[in-house]
């Protein structure tokens, strides 16, 4: 069974998704920046075509999208690692 997490690494100030087997190996990241979607696969041995990693791929970036700073660009000055990571994880509003 596989599963994502998704958290701002302040680091590398985008907001990203880490695929993660039952064994906790990692598995991807996933993030978006100025180029579009990218997914860095890791050195595990795993398929990489199946079903259950396509469709948390597809899912995770659906969640993603829903990150309004999630491409890290134009971040306010001077913030502090937790102010960054909050801005990072920052979600649009939906309304109804």
């Amino acid at each position: 069974m596989l599963s994502g997490v998704i958290a701002g690494n302040i680091e590398k100030c985008r907001t990203e998704a880490k695929i993660w087997d039952e064994s906790e190996n990692r598995l991807a990241v996933i993030y978006e920046d100025a180029n579009g979607w990218q997914t860095e696969l890791s050195d595990a041995q795993f398929d990489r075509e199946s079903p259950e990693f396509k469709t948390l791929i597809t899912g995770l970036k659906q969640e993603l999208s829903r990150f309004v700073n999630r491409k890290g660009q134009n971040p306010p000055k001077n913030m502090t690692a937790g102010e960054l990571a909050l801005w990072l994880m920052k979600k649009k509003k939906w309304f109804f």
